[in-house]
């Protein structure tokens, strides 16, 4: 016969084995939605690849990467974009303590 603190572990275990069951196909789903299309993008970026003919797919290595860091378009880009973050959290930060 089972003490109630041996009761207690049992159902503690077949709980944990219920909530593994139970987690399986979200997982698996989010699997699905989530890492595959980020890992085959991430492939896809080392490929010289045109949407209308994505069978048609050439390796070209990280020299699509070397060109857009050392473009200074893109630099610029990144620059502006950090100061629209900064400020735009900045402004809202104040606004939000005053209001608070």
């Amino acid at each position: 016969m089972k003490t109630g603190i041996q009761r207690f572990f049992d159902f503690e275990r077949n709980d944990a084995k219920l909530a593994a069951v139970l987690i399986t196909p979200t997982l698996l789903l989010v699997i699905g939605v989530v890492a595959f299309p980020l890992i085959y993008s991430f492939v896809m970026s080392f490929g010289d690849v045109e949407f209308a003919n994505i069978r048609d797919y050439d390796f070209v290595g990280i020299s699509q990467y070397v060109k857009t860091f050392t473009d200074p378009e893109f630099i610029d880009s990144i620059q502006v974009s950090a100061k629209f973050v900064f400020f735009t959290v900045l402004v809202k930060l104040v606004l939000g303590t005053l209001i608070a």
